[in-house]
């Protein structure tokens, strides 16, 4: 694929993902959502990575962190909070 094609591809992708408005639905264990937390807080870590992706992870990661505290699973809460670098008190 050229620079071209794949700059082309791009934006009928963008423009594809925009106009979509169906919602979808993910169904993962708590395990799988502290492991999803942890590796977009690694991913965000990245010098490059910005921009409206980058905020796009960001709520991501709110809202995981979300379902984990409404689960009470504060433990999980507590490690996840470590990785988004927030001073997080060492007493719970």
């Amino acid at each position: 694929m050229t620079e071209e094609q794949h700059s082309a591809f791009v934006l009928r992708a963008t423009a594809e993902q925009l106009s979509c408005t169906r919602s979808f639905t993910l169904v993962l264990d708590a395990m799988s959502v502290s492991v999803l937390i942890g590796n977009l807080q690694l991913a965000l870590r990245h010098p490059d990575n910005g921009g409206a992706a980058a905020d796009v992870c960001r709520h991501v990661v709110a809202e995981l962190l979300a379902l984990l505290r409404g689960a009470g699973l504060s433990h999980s809460v507590f490690l996840a909070e470590l990785g988004n670098g927030e001073d997080v008190p060492l007493t719970q």
